[in-house]
């Protein structure tokens, strides 16, 4: 093999065809893949839907926490919808188990955060446009008590 094998090498189950849990798993500790996890959403192999291994000498032991220390990001379960889909989707986490944002979901936030920023300014353009009209009424009831408003200081 030419160069450094993956990090983590992610098995998404299908049909019971792939081997994802004999063959595959040796063919990975082979490469010295630090990380192999199976995703198998329906369970058509029968051990769970996730199952995270981490390669020791050269062999992977089956692992209790989704956390992978050497690359420093974990995986997690999340229902939700994604491109339109309601789904059990498998995703990166924090060292909290928190969500690392899609491209699309950052942008979503972004905008989000944009439009609460804009709807702000547009209160304070009109918080100051009333008062701008206020002061433009104050000062024409004086010119009708014959003060000019601009020589007051």
């Amino acid at each position: 093999m030419l160069g450094k094998p993956p990090d983590v090498v992610i098995e998404m189950v299908s049909n019971r065809a792939g081997q994802e849990a004999d063959r595959k798993l040796h063919t990975y500790a082979h490469m010295r893949v630090p990380y192999y996890v199976i995703f198998d959403p329906q369970e058509q192999l029968g051990a769970g839907v996730l199952r995270l291994y981490e390669l020791r000498g050269l062999v992977y032991i089956e692992m209790a926490e989704k956390w992978l220390a050497e690359v420093g990001i974990g995986l997690t379960l999340w229902k939700g919808v994604y491109e339109n889909k309601i789904d059990l989707w498998l995703r990166w986490c924090d060292r909290e188990g928190n969500l690392i944002l899609t491209g699309g979901e950052r942008a979503e936030r972004e905008y989000q955060r944009a439009e609460q920023e804009y709807q702000r300014a547009e209160q304070e353009y009109q918080r100051a446009q009333q008062e701008r009209q206020r002061v433009e009424r104050l000062a024409e009831k004086l010119r009708t008590l014959g003060i000019d408003p601009d020589s007051i200081k």
